[in-house]
């Protein structure tokens, strides 16, 4: 066994013990995480909605079908519900590219 074969089991272990201990459900619940407070709708920063999409983009691979099939498509409801709610603030990290990255993922 080659060391690259010893990490990606390694990696696959620890992420599957992640989800086990409810980290993968955690995520995906702050990225649909809404609340009314006043006039305005508080939601996940941006910039962390982005990371965490990026972080299930990049071990997608390493998921069974059975996590892919429970998790991607909350991920992308979560993803159009909140570019819907896109801020006037969140418009101008446009400039940054942020926005289209998160597009990207779809």
């Amino acid at each position: 066994m080659n060391k690259t074969t010893t990490v990606n089991k390694s990696f696959t272990a620890l992420l599957n013990y992640f989800g086990e201990l409810g980290g993968l459900d955690s995520l995906l619940q702050i990225l649909k995480f809404t609340q009314q407070k006043g006039d305005s709708t508080l939601v996940c920063p941006l910039e962390v909605f982005y990371r965490i999409c990026q972080f299930f983009i990049k071990v997608r691979l390493k998921l069974n079908t059975e996590t892919k099939i429970n998790f991607f498509p909350p991920i992308f409801e979560a993803l159009l519900g909140r570019i819907k709610k896109l801020s006037d603030e969140n418009l101008k990290e446009i400039k940054d590219g942020l926005v289209a990255k998160l597009l990207s993922l779809l």
